[in-house]
């Protein structure tokens, strides 16, 4: 990292406008920090997420594989940053399966989660068009 310029902090995540969902969490999978879309799109307050461990909103089938990679990368400080698929409950119990993408922050006790909820758009749309075409 150049030393002339700041690492980035977290009131320089964007907030609003974005269409990925992000969150901060610790090693343990709490979440620290959510952007206010992350609250949005899974039907919850942001007093909801924040101190919540994020396996929480995880479907109970997938809980373990999640942990399981979340613990993984967690416990390899050479890996910057992981991705895997993963299905989230919505507070009103719809399921919403998404691209979920983590980076190792540069302290190495807090890790960048994007939940990139333009996959699941795409994905829709590839199966509408196959279906009309």
């Amino acid at each position: 990292m150049n030393p002339a310029v700041p690492p980035p902090t977290i009131s320089s995540v964007p907030s609003s406008g974005v269409s990925e969902i992000v969150y901060l969490a610790d090693a343990n999978g709490v979440i620290r920090f959510a952007t206010p879309p992350a609250a949005h799109m899974y039907g919850y307050d942001l007093s909801d997420l924040i101190g919540q461990a994020a396996l929480r909103y995880v479907l109970p089938a997938e809980r373990e594989t999640v942990r399981d990679w979340w613990q993984q990368f967690v416990n390899a400080p050479d890996r910057r940053s992981a991705e895997t698929r993963v299905t989230f409950v919505r507070a009103d119990g719809q399921p919403v399966r998404v691209r979920v993408s983590l980076w190792r922050l540069p302290t190495g006790d807090d890790f960048l989660a994007v939940h990139h909820v333009f996959d699941q758009l795409r994905d829709r749309m590839e199966t509408l068009y196959a279906i009309l075409t």
